[in-house]
């Protein structure tokens, strides 16, 4: 793959030192776009080789693995049409009553955020300082969601799944009683009629948000991991994933920088998110 790779880049850089024209920018963009797809191809091999030498990763799961990247590929090899102002707002104002329509019900379970926002398909990232409740707040939205029927992933690099229930049991004790001595039980390891039954309505919830741990899984494995879930849907599922900064770039991606890799894991990601 590395002399493949260094042939393209060769090739690009030669076309570059040749390209004194202008009337030779369409051809020219044209090959750089179709060495970029060749690069994409093997970049997809080296993945699939990578994934195929595990020899625990389930035949389904290449499978699909190679079906999406490959259709990801020749969807982006297709030639762009140029659009006009016109066909871009009617067309962006069809889109608009589309997703009111269908995602008109959806609701988050926050008043002030629902009277808002609708939360159509999208790559939304959430940011603010240190220790203010990002995760606690992102957790109680896919609860909320999951409440009113909606399929829902929680990924997360730093807190474990008991750490995250505890959130859960957490706001159960605040909002049921304030004033309760349950947690004072819990603290001891005292057990109480109240405190089971509490347990009990968490457990057998209807519907639950499904929990990830993840810890070295990169971007590209992240995906794979998140694809089975994402597909045969009529529905997009909501995914969280908990958090940006930390997750590992892939391991062919040479960057030298952190927002050069975030950028690179944010593409990746509003990539996936289209598929």
């Amino acid at each position: 793959m590395a002399v493949a790779s260094k042939r393209i880049l060769e090739s690009v850089i030669d076309i570059g030192e040749n390209a004194f024209s202008n009337v030779y920018a369409k051809d020219h963009a044209l090959k750089i776009k179709d060495y970029s797809t060749r690069r994409k191809i093997l970049e997809f091999g080296a993945h699939l080789h990578k994934k195929a030498s595990k020899l625990d990763a389930p035949l389904d799961d290449l499978f699909n693995f190679a079906d999406v990247s490959l259709r990801g590929i020749s969807s982006d090899k297709t030639e762009q049409k140029p659009i006009s102002k016109a066909d871009f707002t009617v067309n962006l104002f069809q889109q608009q009553r589309d997703n009111i329509k269908k995602y008109f019900n959806r609701k988050a379970g926050f008043s002030n955020i629902d009277e808002v926002q609708i939360f159509s398909p999208g790559l939304y990232l959430l940011g603010a300082t240190p220790a203010c409740g990002k995760i606690t707040f992102a957790l109680q939205l896919l609860e909320q969601f999951a409440e009113r029927g909606e399929s829902c992933l929680f990924c997360s690099y730093e807190m474990a799944r008991l750490e995250l229930f505890t959130k859960t049991l957490a706001r159960e004790l605040f909002t049921r009683d304030r004033l309760t001595k349950i947690a004072a039980d819990i603290r001891k390891g005292a057990q109480s009629i109240r405190l089971e039954q509490i347990y009990s309505d968490i457990i057998n919830r209807p519907n639950e948000v499904n929990l990830i741990e993840l810890c070295d899984e990169n971007v590209d494995d992240l995906l794979s991991i998140l694809r089975p879930y994402c597909t045969d849907k009529d529905k997009s599922p909501v995914v969280c994933i908990d958090y940006l900064q930390i997750i590992p770039p892939s391991p062919d991606v040479k960057l030298t920088t952190d927002k050069a890799r975030i950028d690179d894991i944010v593409h990746k990601l509003k990539t996936f998110q289209r598929e």
